[in-house]
């Protein structure tokens, strides 16, 4: 296993709240935004779908590392 000892673990959901956190602070931004809410809509719309693909990503990204070492153990 990749991630043995408790401060891993901590580092990896560390990562993960500041990530979601950023996320949090766009939408803030957009909120305050001087547009009509329909344009909000689009641009909340497109951040959830962006954070959704990154956060994609980084998982399949960790699998296949963990996957690979595994291997070469």
């Amino acid at each position: 296993m990749l991630l043995r000892d408790k401060r891993e673990w901590w580092l990896v959901v560390f990562f993960f709240t500041k990530y979601l956190e950023s996320y949090r602070e766009v939408m803030k931004s957009i909120d305050d935004l001087n547009t009509s809410p329909v344009l909000k809509g689009i641009g909340k719309l497109l951040t959830i779908l962006k954070m959704l693909m990154d956060i994609g990503i980084s998982i399949a990204l960790l699998a296949i590392l963990v996957w690979k070492v595994s291997g070469l153990l």
